[in-house]
């Protein structure tokens, strides 16, 4: 769908629901009369067609907005990527409701709001863009900033720093940790991370950054001390084994997928799974393929294992008294096979087969399967 300049308003798979208009009259050509994010008014004004009665001239092609991801450093506003429409909403969370939008690029699947509420950054994924958005305080006009230097390929996510002088983004296509100056909105700096990285996680006590790449079955560590003119710099890399204490033969690469740390400085959790073509799990009522999954423990201060845990010893998971063996994988569902790169995410996909976080008082550590 395009504007009469030629201007492209919805990229191709787009939805869009058309409503007000009278088939009989319809003549192929819409004439726009008012545009934003999430609907697009035209007027059918057609000629020389066949009478009807009653006949609609015009109508409204409803961009549903397919919100994926959510974030916000302020009390009162919430802003969402909505995959659809490619904009960003500001949502009121005191009245429930929408209270502005803006257009972005295309696909947009991950945002951050800096800690100061000035701007907000969108990474999008299916125009290799990047969006950065007004938000001061009291001011949500969500008018963009332009952003120079970003080249990177499949951007997937993206952190603020907590003194709002620098984001983070992680392009999944080309492999690049991307640090973008608040500041000017210039990119300072782009490091490696390998093809298929999937997520950054950052840790503002030790002012930390650890990206995941499932592809390369490793976690990256980064230091970002703080200041203006501070670039990312490499304290490890954490390489996973090609089998587990869990599955040892007939298994996959361990796939790294997220990451949690704790507040107090100690460890730092790495969330993962193994596929098998033959489950290595007696309990896991299948002999066939299976997933799984694991939860690994390091020191956050000499990076070494310190325990890799399996995850599903609770109920209603199956255990063998007996034996005091509790089952440790699951037989496979093709819908919670997040796509693998190059392909990308979309919703209805899973982003994440597995993912951690932790509690603040640095108690408990919570993953999803």
């Amino acid at each position: 769908m395009v504007s009469p300049s030629g201007t492209t308003l919805v990229s191709p798979g787009t939805a869009v629901v058309i409503s007000g208009e009278n088939t009989a009259g319809y003549n192929g050509t819409f004439p726009i009369v008012t545009i934003t994010p999430t609907a697009i008014t035209y007027n059918d004004a057609a000629t020389g067609l066949a009478a009807c009665s009653p006949c609609t001239l015009g109508g409204t092609a409803a961009i549903p907005p397919q919100p994926v991801f959510a974030n916000a450093t302020q009390n009162a506003t919430i802003y969402l990527a909505n995959f659809n429409s490619n904009s960003v909403s500001a949502f009121n969370a005191n009245l429930n409701t929408v209270s502005n939008s803006a257009n972005v690029g295309t696909n947009p699947v991950a945002l951050a709001q800096l800690p100061n509420g000035l701007k907000l950054y969108v990474a999008n994924q299916g125009s290799n863009s990047v969006s950065s958005l007004n938000t001061s305080s009291g001011n949500i006009d969500l008018s963009p900033n332009v952003v120079t230097g970003f080249t990177g390929i499949t951007p997937v996510w993206v952190v603020a720093r907590s003194d709002s002088q620098k984001v983070y983004v992680l392009t999944q296509g080309d492999g690049q940790l991307v640090t973008i100056d608040t500041a000017t909105d210039t990119v300072t700096s782009s490091l490696p991370v390998g093809v298929g990285a999937n997520y950054i996680f950052y840790d503002p006590n030790l002012n930390r950054l650890y990206v995941t790449n499932p592809a390369t079955s490793t976690v990256s560590v980064f230091s970002v001390s703080g200041g203006a003119k501070d670039t990312p710099a490499l304290l490890q890399t954490v390489s996973f084994p090609l089998a587990t204490s869990l599955c040892t033969t007939g298994c996959s690469a361990v796939f790294p997928t997220s990451v949690a740390a704790l507040a107090d400085e100690t460890r730092f959790y790495v969330a993962s799974y193994q596929t098998a073509a033959a489950c290595p799990d007696a309990l896991s009522g299948t002999s066939l393929a299976c997933v799984v999954p694991s939860l690994s423990v390091f020191d956050a201060n000499s990076f070494a294992l310190k325990t890799t845990l399996a995850l599903l010893t609770d109920p209603p998971f199956a255990a063998d008294v007996s034996t005091n063996r509790y089952q440790y994988a699951v037989p496979p569902n093709a819908t919670c096979a997040p796509p693998v790169a190059p392909a990308l995410f979309s919703p209805g996909t899973t982003r994440f087969r597995v993912f951690t976080t932790a509690s603040v008082d640095s108690t408990r550590v919570y993953v999803s399967i």
